[in-house]
């Protein structure tokens, strides 16, 4: 009867999700939180606060809109982390085996800013739970001198923007050379010829 009663408590248990096991966050949220970004790049920082709970780490799904293309995600805190991408939301697996609660930044989530725009972040889940998921909204405006940058190109002289100017200067260089030849090749037949008269 033990072993019946031990093999039914362990079938649950493993039904059970690990992130259940633990009480939940108190909260998960983004910074900043929101406002008028004028780069070429977009950071967005990951904040939890575990309340009384261990920290143990946390797996989130973190949904953005907007032209954005994501660059890289990095944790100081984590003693394992990754981020991947896919199809416009984030992934973050973060690990930590220091215990003891916590309430501070796990990672930073970098953006490439490709054009100008409203975007939204939004929290759609986490493991363990968290109270209160707190998202971001940002302006992104990327003025042309910083879509530029990208494409930069030598600064214009001013003497050969024209393309006429440079193929006549092209046609003066090669008249030049033809009358500098002719001139320096008469110059070395008089001298062929007057050697030529002295010897006889």
């Amino acid at each position: 009867m033990r072993g019946l009663c031990f093999l039914i408590v362990t079938f649950f248990l493993i039904l059970i999700p690990v992130g259940n096991i633990f009480a939940n966050y108190s909260s998960i949220s983004l910074s900043p939180s929101g406002g008028q970004i004028k780069d070429q790049y977009l950071s967005v920082d990951v904040n939890v606060n575990s309340g009384s709970d261990e920290f143990i780490g946390i797996d989130a799904n973190i949904a953005y809109t907007g032209p954005l293309s994501f660059v890289e995600g990095t944790s100081s805190k984590c003693g394992s982390f990754q981020a991947t991408n896919n199809a416009g939301v984030v992934n973050i697996e973060c690990f930590y085996f220091e215990g003891g609660s916590y309430n501070g930044e796990v990672a930073t989530l970098r953006f490439k800013i490709t054009g100008s725009g409203n975007s939204v972040f939004s929290i759609t889940s986490t493991d363990p739970e968290t109270d209160t998921k707190t998202g971001a909204t940002y302006t992104l405006s990327l003025s042309s001198e910083t879509n530029d940058s990208d494409n930069a190109e030598l600064p214009a002289t001013g003497i050969f923007d024209d393309s006429r100017v440079v193929i006549a200067f092209g046609f003066f260089l090669l008249l030049l050379s033809t009358i500098i030849s002719k001139i320096g090749f008469k110059g070395w037949a008089d001298r062929r010829r007057d050697n030529f008269e002295k010897k006889f």
